[in-house]
């Protein structure tokens, strides 16, 4: 993938969601932000962790990157994730295994990782999807 030059996308974003997948609830959110910087907040995380689930995240992450934008997770009240475009500490990226991945919130992520108890909304991380939805 070759990079673009910083800021060389730019978006305008108001958009709300709904995704569901066989045997989970609905996961609803909303997409918004202008210029280089999007939000993306959900109540849940509804998905569960799949085969291939990180190595997703990795990649669209790096797509996001390239283009010059960051991508916020807000989950609930807790900022979990900055996607893309970001400042990932230098201890993260062994567990990463990127530089576009910052865990913001490693309290709940532990909690996640460890299976223990996990604040609320935020029950499981995966798989995540690089398709295109069309828009251009």
């Amino acid at each position: 993938m070759v990079p673009l030059a910083p800021d060389a996308v730019q978006v305008s974003a108001d958009v709300s969601f709904s995704v569901e997948l066989p045997g989970e609830r609905a996961m609803t959110g909303r997409l918004t932000g202008h210029g280089s910087r999007l939000e993306v907040r959900v109540d849940e995380v509804a998905m569960t962790p799949g085969s291939g689930g990180a190595g997703e995240l990795r990649r669209m992450a790096s797509a996001i990157a390239a283009w010059g934008l960051t991508v916020v997770v807000v989950v609930g009240d807790v900022v979990l994730l900055e996607i893309g475009r970001t400042e990932a500490p230098w201890w993260q990226r062994p567990i990463t295994r990127s530089p576009h991945l910052r865990v913001v919130s490693v309290r709940a992520a532990l909690a996640e990782v460890a299976g223990r108890a996990v604040p609320p909304g935020i029950r499981a991380l995966g798989p995540f999807s690089t398709a295109r939805t069309g828009a251009s």
